[in-house]
């Protein structure tokens, strides 16, 4: 009976040999993963889809983010990629930090995403003068320095320190300051909604009394008009801080600022407004002049430099105007027609 079914199976590997060479060979050749990130130009996503005000104010045009394709490096696109020059090749460490996984440079990315939104929509609110009440932050681990080596994961929940709730950064800032180096203190920190105490020493980095972990607050608010974000599953990061501040202070104000334009853009902001540089600002651009876009704002500094430039070599139509604060956009938008 053994010989048989042996006999068999040879003679079916003997029939479908080929064919089943050819299923390995595609198998390696679009699915095995290299250690690369492949980073194209992308396309639009009109902010208006992403956030949902009661009562809001209509807009002629639009503000739109400009994003990045990015996706995990086979054989089959990395070569495909040498013959494209929109095409980059990014190395998977040079994404993360050399100590954690990709898994955690995601997560971080994902809480990056949440403080963007919060703080541009405190950025809208506050300068379309409008209704807004921030409650104390929740503070979730954002990175975790390579001496720390206790079971602490990005995303993890920081809830107390030596059993006191913390409401405030100046209370962390307060406990490792009147710490000594070396010292342990208490941490409960809060995992899938499960609660635990774990022991950490300050450490001395820099020359300076860390904790090792950064912390990025997430902040309850309620506003009014009520306000809702949405989001698409791989959508990451602080990127759309910028624009997502224009459309909600545009969606507050009776003046339409967008004058029936398409305006797209890029660039981090902080709760005071201020616009910090982001990456792959060549691959946005690129993607806004695709779609016939008639604005894009770009961040002050390396990314404006690089915009122009990108602008130029191909002569590109779109304008390019540089922003160091929401309020140079602003400005900027009250002089259009």
């Amino acid at each position: 009976m053994t010989n048989k079914r042996y006999a068999k199976m040879k003679q079916f590997i003997s029939e479908n040999y080929k064919f089943m060479l050819f299923l390995v060979f595609c198998w390696f050749f679009f699915l095995f993963p290299l250690p690369y990130m492949i980073d194209m130009p992308g396309g639009l996503l009109p902010v208006e889809d992403r956030v949902m005000i009661q009562d809001s104010f209509d807009s002629s045009g639009s503000f739109n983010l400009s994003y990045v394709n990015e996706t995990r490096a086979n054989p089959g696109n990395y070569l495909l990629s040498l013959f494209h020059s929109d095409w980059k090749r990014i190395k998977i460490d040079d994404i993360k930090y050399d100590h954690e996984t990709l898994k955690d440079a995601e997560v971080r990315s994902k809480l990056l995403l949440e403080q963007a939104n919060q703080n541009a929509l405190i950025v809208g609110y506050t300068y379309a003068k409008r209704k807004i009440n921030i409650t104390d932050p929740v503070f979730h681990v954002a990175y975790l320095d390579e001496q720390v080596k206790e079971d602490i994961n990005v995303g993890d929940q920081l809830v107390k320190i030596n059993g006191k709730e913390i409401t405030s950064y100046d209370e962390i800032v307060s406990f490792v300051k009147q710490s000594n180096v070396g010292k342990n203190i208490e941490l409960t920190l809060k995992r899938e909604n499960k609660e635990r105490n774990i022991t950490i020493p300050i450490l001395n980095l820099d020359g300076e009394k860390r904790l090792g972990i950064l912390l990025i607050p997430i902040y309850q608010i309620t506003t009014t008009p009520q306000i809702k974000f949405t989001k698409r599953a791989k959508e990451s990061g602080s990127s759309g801080g910028l624009m997502t501040s224009l459309e909600i202070y545009n969606r507050l104000t009776k003046e339409d600022i967008t004058h029936g334009k398409t305006i797209v853009g890029t660039g981090t902001i902080d709760i005071d407004g201020t616009v910090g540089e982001i990456a792959g600002i060549e691959f946005k651009l690129r993607g806004a002049e695709k779609k016939k876009a008639d604005i894009f704002f770009a961040p002050t500094g390396k990314n404006y430099q690089e915009a122009l430039a990108l602008k130029k070599k191909h002569h590109f139509k779109i304008d390019v105007v540089e922003v160091k604060h929401f309020e140079d956009a602003i400005r900027y938008l009250e002089t259009l027609d």
